[in-house]
Order: structure tokens, then C-alpha cells, then sequence
């Protein structure tokens, strides 16, 4: 506006302007003293009047040099339409004695000068201090700015819509003319009343601005009022912040634009910050303009200092967490070095990790980034990474995984290595110290005392259950269509169903006996990524994870099932009034009758259904998955199933005890089958004490992993080992099996307890099924199947095994 404003005493002047907004402000209030007495007689009057004559004297001395600029140039004092394009000075000094005195024009300059100052001065103030206390605010002006890039020219001006949204705000919270006066020269009908003239008409600005009925949550700073979308939302005249009427602002345009540049230019190069907080009140004072009382904090800083300064920080802080990981470490490794010295001393000459890379977590963790989701699949990974035995890490256990047969079958008939590793103790809430898990001398006493059970003798009786149960499930075949597909759930109901009626003994059997074998299958997939997660603890897992909710909702299932059984099994022993403490008769027993019989003798009663629980699961789930490969199998090779099927044959149709060793070659495949699918396959121990192994010496404490699984395909010992050729097991043949290779029951004192009965049921099973069945496949190599392992191992697709009735 005026083209020397940058003059250096002008600085005096804005100064002035502040200095007597105060006294006036508080004069205004006092309408009973007369302002020729205020200025000449009060403190704060004369200090006003001392300001102002300042001012007056500033703007003189403008236009004494302005009149210098112009030189001897002759008086313009025509209006030309030329003179709009002039600053406003020069058209003041053109029009005057035409339009205006000299003397009027000087004080249009004092006034025009101060408003333009002081309105737009605070404005700038207040609009930076909100952008400093609302980050976010100041963020999304920052983007629009920097968007439009470069130096800002006029046609810029209306892309910076949210800038100007953000001057608006701040002009509705902070209306720096609060209040405005005219006085009535004739009556004014309002519609519901009549103003009489002579009132004084007073508009409260900042009271309208900040009414609720018209400015929904009237004290937050929210720009987004006046985007282009809201405005509409503002009713007429509740924003009036430059006045209304004919006498409103004259400079608003050139106001907001101002404001607008030198915000955009200042938030593009500056981070502003305040300590001011968002609900914090601000309190106003007000003379001619309104301003707060006590002096806003606002604070500008270059934003390539800002981003110095953070990444300093951030770097500062960066090296601070890395000074305290490294101390951790070196503490946690001195520590655990000292504490864990005889697994690292062992440790060192296998392959694999020593120690674990970090605290807690170990080393497990490897194989699983690699999308190892289960134990089977993980220590197959790693074993064929790094080789075999190796070392690995599960939080702060160590285990000595291996599959030489020499170790293992050291290592397993070893007596001080009866315990069951860590890794179990995940399984713990499933099967409470049962067989699976319990201590060895707990263990002992039971497993002898159910040995009786699984004599030859018992075993002899069992299989005309086998044969009939076998009998029942063809009959059911029968009834499918001519080619239909077989699944796991059907062999797990077949094997449950033969677990019950050779060692529950009930009359009748339950509705329930499905639904346990179809329980068992829910949960395996869920509980083998439990087991390779150890830093979830298991009780977490089973209440807040969903797959461990379904394992324990499976489990629980289960549990009511065997319950149910047990209660069934009581009355029946009531009502019969058996005396079954004798020990020749506890021989010919079934199962479940002989563990009630040993009630509170030897095993108490929960443990009685915890061992209950595990028999008829692992009974049910061991045999089902064999016979389910056993016959996919059969379908991918017929010319084994042809040669199976003459021996079947040969032996004839009504399979007893006595035929069982006819069945040689019926053997033969299923040991194929354990052996290229050994369902349990991996045995894992703890040592209570050293054990020699002759060329090394593992260590008291280590968790001694045994993987049946390679060992079972490892080519030292198995020619082309991932050919199905039962022939390996053939009486001819099997001197030619190295011992200690095939191990699907494990080995040692703690081997399967009914190894001998699931041999005999699946012969029986799979001959009677070959003899009246096709079997087919479309999987054409061992290579295809990927496998999953909790408990137990399945693939992880179900196998294609389809049959079709002989004719």
C-alpha cells in the first residue's frame, strides 16, 4: 500500500501502536471522564497521546519524502482512471483540495496506517499461535503449500483454500475489531421491534463468533468450518470479522491476501510450535483492536533445523537403545555363558547355533521365519540346511538333535533318559500326567501294571473284535457308490471303534464314538504351530489364542466322551458285583477293567482318566493315519496291491490269530509305511545325567531329539529311500535293516505300549479291505506329500485315495 513502508523509523511506530491500546481500552470504560482531560491530566492518557504524536510524526515525515520522490512534477488534481493503478499515497496527494483537504488526507494516512498495521499484525499473531498448538493443523497447511511450490504469485492465491480456511478460523475465534457502535439517525423496524433513533447500535463480534446456536463446539479450532464444502453449513452475517454494510473494512481483500502469503511463505520455511495447550482459555484486552493480555507464546524454527534437530534426537536416541541392547547382551551372554557352559562346551563341535542369537527367544525361531509351521517340517529344514546332529535353542533349553541310530538307541535305553523334553509340556494341558508325559518312576509303576493287557494272550482275543469291527466297515463300503474317496475320519473312527470294544468292554456302544475320532483330527494342525512358538505360554495359548481355544474345546469334547465311558464302565461293574482283585483273572481283563481294578492301589483316580484319555487318542489316531497312507499307498502302486492281494488270497478269508504271521508281505507294507510316514516322528527326552555315547559325551540337562523321521529316509541306510518298497521288510530281507533304523514304535523302556495289537489290526484291516476293494491313486511319488506334525504326523492335503468294489 504505501511504497515506503520499509522505512527504518516506522519501526518506532509500530512499537507506538501497541504501547497505548491498553490505556485507551480502559478509558473507553470510563465515558465520566472527558477525553481532553484523560489525555492531558491521567498517567495512561498522556502516555496515549505521547504514542500517537509519535505516530503522527512517522507518517509525516512518509510523506515529506514521498513529496521529495515527486520532485518538481506538477499536481495531478484531476481524478483519472489511470490513478487506480497508483499506490494509495500518491492518488491521497493527487485528489487532494478536490476531494479531500490536506489535512484529512494526513489523518486518513495516520488511521489507514495504524489499522492496517494493528489488525493485520494481530491477526498474523494469533493465527501462527494456533497453528503452533494444533500440529495437525499446521501439517495439512504445510502439504497445501508445498504443493503448489515456487515463489507465490497473485494466481496463486486461490489455491491456497485451506490457508485461508485456517485465516478465517482464526478470525472467528480472534476477531480483532470485537466490537462495532452506529449511532441511529431515525428509527430502524427490525420486524418484531423498532429501534427509536438516537440508539446506540453496539454488535458484539466476538460474542456472535463464538455462539454455540451458530457454530457447533464454538471454542475448538477446526479450519474445516470454511472449506469449500462447509461454507454453505454458515448462516448470513454470523461471520463478520471485516465489519458489514456500506462501511465495512476497505482493505479486507488486501488483508487476506497479505495474511495469506506471508503465512504460506513462513509455514513453508518455519515449524512453529506453543506451549499453549488446545483447552487452554486465552484472556483478551481490547482498546481500538482486540489482543490478549498476556503475550502468546509462539515459537519459529527453520524446518531443515527442525528435521536436523529430530533426526539428531532420533539418532541420539537410536544410539542410546543400541548402547542398552548391547549391554543386555554382553550381560545376558556372560551370564548365560556361565550358567549354560556345559551345553555350549557340547554344543561346539556340532553344526548349528552354539548359543541362542538372542535372549529368550532362541533358535527355533529360524526355521519358522522360513515358513516352517510345525516340529516335523522345521527340524527337516534345518537338518538339511546344516546337516544333522545339530543344535537348537528353545528359549533357554538346550536340544541335541540327531538321526544316527547307534545315539538314539543309546540314548533311548537309557534309564536316565526316561523323562519327556520340554516340548511336551505344551501337550501337558491335554493329556495331564498320562503315559505320554508322565515321570519315569510314575510311568514305570503304571505301564507295568497295563502290560497285562497286552500279552499275546489278550492280543489273541482282540482279534476276532478286529476281524468283525473290519467286517462292519465293509459292510458300510458297500453301500457308497462305485468309486468313492476315504479319509482320515473314517480310519480314526474304525481304529476308536476298535479301541473300545477290545479295551472298554461295554455291552453297548456309545453314539459318541465318531465324534471322538473326528475331535481328535480339529486340533492337529493348531497344536504343531504351538509347538514351535514357545514364547507363548501354553495357558495363554489355550484361552486367549483361537487356535488354542479349539484345541481346548476339542480336548474338552474328548475328555466328556471318555467321562461318559468311565461312568458307563462303573455301573457296570457294580451291577455284575465282580470280584476283580485277582491277579489271574486281571490277565484276561479288558483294559479298562483292569485300570479300575488298580484304583487307588496303584494309580489314582485321575490319573486313571488321564491315562484313559491319552490310550484311546493315541490308540485312535496312531493306527488311523497309518491305515489311511497305508491305502494311498496301495493306489499310487498296484503292482504292490496285486501282490498283496495273492497273498490275501492265498491265506483265505476268515483271518485269525493264527494267520496273522501268514500275512509276511501284508506286514511288510505296512513297515513300508511306517517307515515313509512313521506317524510319530520325532521322540524327544531329557537327561538326567550324562550319557556316553563312546565318541562323545551329552551333557546332564539336554533335550535329546530324536528325528525318526530322517532317520527313516536317510540313504546310508535305506537304498533309494524314498521309493515304497515293501520288499525291504520281507523275512528274506530284513536281516539287510541295519538295527536301530526303523524305530515307528521309538525304542527302549518307553516304547509304544500297544505296538503289537496296532500291527495285528492293521493286517487284519487292510487284508479284508484288499480282498474286497480297488484301491486307487492319483499321487504318482513319495515327493508330492508335504507333511504336519503336532502330536502326531498327517499330510498336510488330504491324501487322493479312492476304492471301488472288486468283482
Amino acid at each position: 500500500m504505501l511504497q515506503l513502508l520499509v522505512h527504518c523509523d516506522f519501526i518506532n511506530c509500530l512499537q507506538h501502536f501497541n504501547r497505548f491500546e491498553e490505556d485507551l481500552g480502559k478509558k473507553l470504560l470510563n465515558p465520566l471522564l472527558p477525553m481532553s482531560i484523560w489525555s492531558r491530566l491521567h498517567p495512561g492518557g498522556i502516555k496515549t497521546i505521547n504514542a500517537m504524536n509519535t505516530i503522527k510524526t512517522v507518517i509525516k515525515q512518509i510523506q515529506e519524502k514521498k513529496l521529495q520522490l515527486r520532485g518538481d512534477e506538477e499536481d495531478n488534481t484531476h481524478f483519472e482512471d489511470t490513478d487506480l493503478d497508483q499506490p494509495l499515497l500518491d492518488l491521497m496527494m493527487n485528489i487532494k483540495r478536490t476531494v479531500v483537504n490536506e489535512e484529512d488526507i494526513f489523518t486518513d494516512m495516520v488511521f489507514i496506517a495504524a489499522a492496517a498495521t494493528d489488525t493485520t499484525g494481530h491477526t498474523l499473531m494469533a493465527a501462527f499461535t494456533y497453528l503452533g498448538i494444533y500440529q495437525d493443523v499446521q501439517q495439512k497447511l504445510y502439504e497445501e503449500v508445498t504443493d503448489i511450490g515456487g515463489e507465490l504469485t497473485f494466481n496463486d492465491l486461490s489455491k491456497l483454500v485451506y490457508t485461508e480456511a485456517v485465516i478465517n478460523e482464526t478470525l472467528r475465534l480472534f476477531p480483532v475489531i470485537p466490537f462495532l457502535s452506529r449511532v441511529l439517525e431515525k428509527d430502524i423496524d427490525l420486524g418484531d421491534k423498532v429501534i427509536p433513533r438516537g440508539s446506540h447500535f453496539g454488535v458484539s463480534i466476538l460474542d456472535l463468533h463464538r455462539d454455540e446456536k451458530y457454530w457447533p463446539n464454538p471454542l475448538k479450532f477446526d479450519p474445516d468450518r470454511f472449506l469449500t464444502e462447509n461454507v454453505a453449513n454458515i448462516q448470513p452475517c454470523t461471520f463478520i470479522p471485516f465489519s458489514t454494510g456500506p462501511r465495512d473494512c476497505i482493505g479486507k481483500s488486501q488483508a487476506m491476501a497479505m495474511m495469506k502469503i506471508i503465512i504460506a511463505s513462513i509455514v513453508r520455511t518455519f515449524r512453529i510450535n506453543s506451549k499453549h495447550t488446545p483447552t487452554e482459555e486465552f484472556q483478551y484486552t481490547s482498546g481500538i483492536t482486540m489482543k490478549t493480555r498476556h503475550p502468546l507464546d509462539c515459537t519459529f524454527k527453520l524446518r531443515v533445523l527442525s528435521k536436523l534437530e529430530e533426526n539428531s534426537t532420533c539418532f541420539g536416541h537410536l544410539r542410546l537403545t543400541m548402547y542398552f541392547i548391547l549391554i543386555t547382551l554382553l550381560i545376558f551372554y556372560t551370564v548365560f555363558i556361565f550358567w549354560k557352559w556345559r551345553f555350549i562346551k557340547f554344543s561346539w563341535k556340532n553344526n548349528a547355533f552354539f548359543a541362542p542369537i538372542l535372549p529368550v527367544i532362541g533358535t527355533m525361531y529360524l526355521p519358522v521365519m522360513y515358513g516352517c509351521t510345525d516340529v516335523i517340517t522345521a527340524t527337516s529344514y534345518v537338518g538339511s540346511k546344516v546337516g544333522f546332529p545339530y543344535n537348537v535353542w528353545m528359549i533357554f533349553d538346550y536340544y541335541y538333535f540327531t538321526k544316527d541310530p547307534m545315539d538314539i538307541k543309546t540314548v533311548l535305553h537309557n534309564l536316565s533318559a526316561q523323562n519327556k523334553a520340554s516340548v511336551y509340556d505344551d501337550i501337558a494341558y491335554l493329556f495331564p500326567n498320562s503315559l505320554l508325559i508322565a515321570h519315569y518312576k510314575d510311568w514305570r509303576i503304571r505301564r507295568k501294571a497295563y502290560m497285562k493287557c497286552f500279552k499275546p494272550s489278550t492280543l489273541k482275543s482282540y482279534c476276532s473284535d478286529y476281524f468283525q469291527n473290519a467286517l462292519d466297515k465293509i459292510d458300510n463300503m458297500r453301500k457308497e457308490k462305485s468309486d468313492f474317496a476315504m479319509s482320515y475320519d473314517a480310519f480314526n473312527r474304525l481304529t476308536f471303534k476298535n479301541f473300545f470294544t477290545t479295551s472298554v468292554g461295554l455291552n453297548e456302544e456309545p453314539g459318541s464314538l465318531n465324534i471322538f475320532a473326528d475331535k481328535l483330527l480339529e486340533f492337529e494342525d493348531d497344536l504343531a504351530k504351538k509347538l514351535v512358538n514357545p514364547l507363548i505360554h501354553v495357558m495363554l495359548w489355550y484361552h486367549l489364542h483361537p487356535g488354542g481355544i479349539r484345541t481346548a474345546n476339542a480336548i474338552k469334547t474328548i475328555r466328556t466322551i471318555i467321562k461318559q465311558i468311565l461312568e458307563k464302565k462303573m455301573h457296570q461293574r457294580a451291577d455284575a458285583k465282580a470280584d476283580f482283585h485277582s491277579e489271574d483273572n486281571n490277565a484276561e481283563l479288558p483294559l479298562l477293567d483292569l485300570m479300575t481294578s488298580l484304583k487307588e492301589s496303584i494309580i489314582s483316580e485321575k490319573d486313571l482318566f488321564n491315562d484313559m484319555v491319552f490310550i484311546a487318542a493315541a490308540a485312535t489316531d496312531t493306527t488311523g493315519h497309518t491305515l489311511m497312507m497305508a491305502f494311498t499307498f496301495l493306489g499310487m502302486f498296484p503292482d504292490v496291491q496285486e501282490t498283496l492281494l495273492e497273498e490275501i488270497t492265498r491265506v483265505g478269508s476268515n483271518i485269525t490269530f493264527d494267520d496273522l504271521l501268514k500275512l509276511s508281505y501284508t506286514e511288510a507294507v505296512i513297515n513300508e509305511t511306517l517307515r515313509l510316514f512313521p506317524v510319530v516322528p520325532f521322540v524327544g527326552r531329557v537327561l538326567d545325567k550324562d550319557i556316553d555315547l563312546g565318541h562323545k559325551v551329552i551333557p546332564r540337562g539336554t533335550h535329546f531329539a530324536a528325528s525318526i523321521f530322517d532317520l527313516h529316509r536317510d540313504n546310508r541306510y535305506w537304498p533309494d529311500p524314498l521309493k515304497f518298497n515293501p520288499n525291504r521288510f520281507l523275512p528274506e530281507n530284513i536281516s539287510k535293516v541295519q538295527p536301530g533304523t526303523f524305530i515307528p514304535f521309538s525304542t527302549g523302556p518307553r516304547d509304544c505300549i500297544g505296538k503289537a495289537q496296532a500291527m495285528a489290526m492293521m493286517k487284519i484291516t487292510i487284508a479284508l479291505i484288499i480282498r474286497n476293494f480297488k484301491i486307487h491313486s492319483k499321487h504318482k511319488s513319495i515327493e508330492e506329500f508335504q507333511y504336519i506334525s503336532g502330536i502326531t504326523m498327517k499330510t498336510r492335503q488330504q491324501p487322493d485315495c479312492h476304492f471301488s468294489l472288486r468283482q
